[in-house]
């Protein structure tokens, strides 16, 4: 210790003051920066305890028919007495399941055989223990981790296989890791008492057996070079110098604490200074030991020391529990003081903790945590933190920012922030659940090289969804509608209230400068018995709509104010019902064409509708009331309609039965500026209410002849209309379907192939021949009746046949003892001939439907696609449709897709249609310069016309957690020019200034859609 006391007077003062400073009341509420910063950098590190596997066929029994890789350097194997295969990894553990991975130092797995008539037949079911670095990926991005977890509830149909260096059949169930596995598992299960699952689960095994008390928190101390010391008011202390250590375990409120710095006062409860340090420090100043840094605990878990009192002047790593007799009351900290919760830290010059109350208080402090979505960092500054409780932050005069600057370029700031965690913890302080967490900020701004360019002056709201208000924001202009402004703002955030669970909104705020303002909002919300959406947006509207070159615009809108409005809902009621409500409103005939682009091209049709079903076992019961709205839509109102149906019956094995009817009101009303139909359709005039049942009956009988499976088929329909316009009257059609269908597959392997240059090694030539022969016949044609809905008064009676010929040729890629199986050449061929389509107009490439041969579309066809994948970064593609009746092309395109990551990556392709008579050729490209310089173009050309279609060119420079680009669009069939900027953050693209279009390239060049 320095023999100048200066440095002790100073530090107890400046403790002292702190300690009054932070055991007041909290009057300031925490600023934004500490728990949006404390509490953001988790919100990818850990996740739902349950998973979700929502990409999987939706199933009773839930069992998935993926495959499973295991991957271990050591593996041991045997079956255990009661059951189940059991397999231990060493030296490195991965699980792979399509996109799930489960990775760790070391694992056990459990693998039992089950079998169940729904599931299909038998399965597998696996049970997985993660030991050290253990790590759970989802498809979606979603991490957890810890230091052990348990993984039930995978099941599968499909191949489980085992990649290793070495195995060896021996039983192992003496040894720790298994132990410790079989001790953590069944304490957990018998804790939960968790049935099977059938979606897999993850879980944090306790460390400690389930029913026994928490213990309690433990404060661990190295103190090197004690001095004791008095306060201004009296009031005995210790200083140590040399770099001090101090932790204290995680509990149900609050992770586990680090805390380092180079001096520290420490504050005893009065009386226990001799049981804290020794008696040799009563009453006597102690001797001044040699000065040395502390070492960092093993494992991040100090040991405690050996048992009897330290030296004088020194106090070795050591527990003090709280409620004992020498317990820890406060401790000051000043010179590079490092806090640690978690996986996160705060620096600060000065720092004040209270272990009895939880609070602390943090000066001059800089707080930082990594974003692992984003793959940045996260940076919070501010002048003065406190710590109100285990779970209470608030700060004043906070920015937080992703630039490590002390200056930055961009920042978020508020003048107060109050932030509460709410993440779930066991009792050792670990997260059980996704981090959470609530949030109030005041006079918030964002700013850009010191200039605030947005404000708001009070907002709350959960940590989530969002650390700000700002949704995203772009800007840029066009010829088209001028300077544009977009912003979508998190709703519930920026009226300051707290949102309903399960329910997430946005505000959008436009402007178009030869448009006009823009207002919006959207709302989705999923509770456990009901989920649904609203979309609104309205424009007060002084340009005009540019449809493309084969239209002009036939009317303008009434007004200037346009807009639409759109809800969805789904409800699940009792007794397996659940109701469907949906109401939509447009304000003229092109503002979703013109605004709406992908909704009006893709989306479901604008509707508005009652529709209340109930589905169990093979049946289903539905009830559908529709009506038009929008009178500028085709559509068919149902007022209302039942139907039923059942799918699948065996009663009369082995035959199998499908049946579907229906009842009620249908009313045909076409919007009569657009008959794109004629051609097909000879009635399309407005019904009126026109009474209508149908009913269809199907029966199958799957047959398997050897390697060939047949199936024999026949369907017989009837339908009634009472008011059908065409005939002034009632009407009948009955269609008579029958057939067969069938296919087979068969394989060879090629050991004798094998290239390194194209990375080959054995071929395997799988071929899979499949058919469809059948004989429709009826009363009457489709093109004579009036088209209420496809699939009922569309279908035609003709005979036709399909021929398709499936063909993979698979191989092993990779290095020796890593090589996996790839689909290296894919080539698909499939014919369709037609009879008896007298009568028929068919627009459009032929297509048959083999499970329901009557909705096919009756033109002779020859079609395939090709995809080569000549290595893993370079693939051909190619597909293909020709029509037979006229002898030429309707469809054919051919596509090259390169990558050569990091740097370059390219595509090239030409695209015919013959129905319209276009030859398009296209492509475009990434390419990084160096690591500051990136450009990337995408282009298409007209080879009848001589055009370019689309230009649109970028160059982005990369700055100091900054991209800007530069970008050039031109577009020929809207005739639209636009030159803009990009500007975003780096890792928060959705505050893009300017088109976005390009903000890919930040992260990198590889090829998307």
């Amino acid at each position: 210790m320095r023999s100048d006391g200066r440095l002790i007077c100073w530090s107890i003062w400046w403790a002292a003051g702190c300690r009054l400073a932070a055991s007041g009341p909290a009057r300031d509420r925490l600023r934004p920066a500490l728990l949006a910063a404390l509490l953001a950098t988790g919100l990818t590190v850990s996740a739902k305890p349950q998973y979700d596997f929502g990409d999987q066929p939706l199933l009773a029994s839930a069992v998935s028919d993926l495959d499973i890789e295991m991957r271990g350097r050591w593996v041991r194997q045997w079956r255990d007495p009661a059951g189940p295969l059991v397999l231990m990894f060493n030296g490195g553990f991965q699980l792979d399941m399509n996109q799930r991975r489960l990775s760790a130092n070391n694992a056990v797995v459990w693998i039992e055989p089950a079998y169940e008539e729904q599931a299909g037949g038998k399965y597998y079911a696996l049970t997985v223990y993660l030991a050290e670095n253990a790590e759970v990926r989802e498809p979606g991005g979603t991490i957890t981790q810890d230091r052990v977890l348990l993984v039930r509830g995978l099941r599968t149909r499909g191949q489980i296989i085992k990649y290793h260096d070495a195995h060896a059949p021996e039983n192992v169930e003496e040894s720790p890791l298994y132990q410790q596995a079989l001790r953590d598992r069944l304490a957990l299960e018998a804790a939960e008492q968790v049935p099977a699952v059938a979606a897999p689960e993850v879980a944090r095994p306790a460390e400690a057996p389930p029913g026994k008390p928490r213990p309690q928190r433990v404060i661990r101390y190295r103190l090197p070079n004690i001095e004791p010391a008095q306060t201004p008011t009296g009031e005995r202390v210790f200083v140590s110098t040399g770099g001090v250590y101090f932790s204290q375990g995680g509990g149900p409120d609050s992770a586990m604490l680090e805390i380092r710095a180079d001096n520290a006062v420490l504050f005893p409860v009065a009386g226990s200074e001799a049981e804290l340090f020794g008696q040799g420090l009563e009453g006597e100043r102690s001797r001044q030991p040699e000065s040395r840094s502390p070492e960092p605990p093993e494992e991040s878990r100090p040991q405690v020391g050996p048992e009897g009192v330290p030296a004088p002047g020194e106090a070795a790593l050591g527990p003090i529990a709280p409620g004992e007799k020498g317990r820890v009351q406060a401790v000051y900290l000043e010179g590079d003081v490092v806090l640690s919760l978690g996986h996160r830290f705060v620096r600060a010059e000065r720092l004040y903790y209270d272990f009895e109350h939880d609070r602390a208080l943090l000066l001059d402090a800089v707080f930082r945590a990594d974003v692992p979505a984003r793959q940045i960092p996260l940076y919070v500054r501010a002048a003065e933190i406190r710590q109100l409780s285990a779970r209470e932050f608030a700060a004043d005069k906070a920015i937080v920012t992703t630039s490590e600057f002390y200056t930055p370029s961009y920042h978020v700031g508020a003048d107060r922030v109050y932030v509460r965690d709410l993440t779930r913890r066991d009792a050792e302080g670990r997260s059980v659940g996704p981090i959470a967490g609530a949030y109030e900020m005041r006079n918030t701004t964002l700013n850009v090289e010191g200039l605030p360019l947005l404000w708001w002056p009070y907002s709350k709201g959960s940590l989530e969804s969002s650390e700000t208000l700002l949704r995203r924001i772009s800007s840029g202009y066009s010829s088209k509608r001028g300077y544009e402004l977009e912003s979508a703002w998190y709703l519930f955030n920026l009226l300051g209230i707290q949102p309903p669970e399960g329910f997430d909104a946005t505000l959008l705020l436009d402007y178009f400068s030869r448009r006009g303002p823009a207002v919006g909002a959207n709302v989705d919300y999923a509770r456990e018995r009901y989920y649904g959406l609203l979309r609104s947006y309205f424009i007060y509207d002084q340009g005009e709509d540019t449809l493309g070159p084969l239209r002009r615009r036939e009317e303008e809108p009434s007004t200037p104010t346009r807009g639409r409005a759109l809800w969805r809902h789904r409800h699940y009621l009792p007794y397996d019902w659940e109701l469907t409500l949906e109401a939509s409103y447009a304000s003229d005939p092109y503002f979703l064409e013109e605004y709406e682009k992908s909704e009006w091209f893709e989306g479901k049709e604008q509707e508005t509708a009652i529709y209340l079903k109930r589905a169990k076992g093979v049946q289903a019961l539905t009830f559908l009331a529709n009506w038009r709205l929008l009178d500028f839509v085709t559509q068919t109102e149902h007022l209302p309609e039942a139907a039923y149906r059942r799918i699948g019956d065996t009663f009369l094995s082995p035959l199998v039965l499908y049946h579907e009817s229906r009842i009620g009101e249908v009313r045909y009303l076409p919007d009569d500026r657009h008959h794109f139909q004629r051609r097909d359709f000879s009635n399309l005039s407005r019904t009126d209410l026109t009474f209508r049942a149908d009913l269809r009956q199907e029966a199958e009988l799957p047959l398997k002849l050897g390697p060939l499976n047949l199936v024999p088929f026949g369907s017989v329909r009837g339908s009634y209309w009472d008011g059908e316009a065409l005939r002034e009257g009632t009407m009948w059609r009955g269609l008579g379907v029958y057939g067969v269908r069938g296919g087979t597959s068969f394989s060879r392997v090629f050991d004798q192939i094998n290239s390194e240059l194209l990375d080959i090694h054995r071929i395997r030539h799988i071929i899979k021949p499949d058919y469809a022969l059948w004989w429709a016949n009826s009363n009457t044609r489709s093109e004579l009746l009036t088209p209420f809905d496809y699939g009922i008064e569309t279908i035609d009676p003709f005979y036709g046949a399909t021929l398709g010929l499936r063909q993979v040729w698979q191989t092993k890629r990779g290095p020796e003892g890593q090589r996996r199986t790839v689909d290296l050449l894919m080539f698909n061929l499939e014919m369709g001939l037609f009879g008896n389509t007298d009568g028929r107009h068919e627009g459009s490439n032929g297509y048959a439907n083999p499970l329901r041969p009557e909705n096919s579309r009756a033109r002779n066809y020859l079609a395939g696609d090709l995809t080569y994948r000549l290595s893993d970064t370079t693939s051909l593609l190619y597909d293909f449709n020709f029509d037979l009746n006229d002898r030429s092309f309707d469809r054919h395109d051919v596509s090259l897709a390169i990558e050569r990551s990091p740097r370059l990556s390219y595509v090239l392709g030409s695209r015919y249609a013959g129905d319209i008579e276009m030859s398009l050729l296209g492509g475009g490209y990434n390419y990084k310069l160096t690591e500051k310089h990136l450009t990337g173009l995408r282009a298409w050309w007209d080879a009848d016309s001589g055009q370019f279609g689309e230009v649109t060119f970028s160059y982005v420079r990369k700055l100091p957690r900054w991209y800007l680009g530069v970008n050039f669009e031109y577009d020929n069939l809207s005739d639209d020019l636009s030159i803009s900027l990009s500007l975003w953050p780096e890792g928060i693209p959705e505050w893009t200034l300017g088109s976005r279009r390009f903000t890919g390239l930040g992260t990198s060049t590889g090829i998307r859609p």
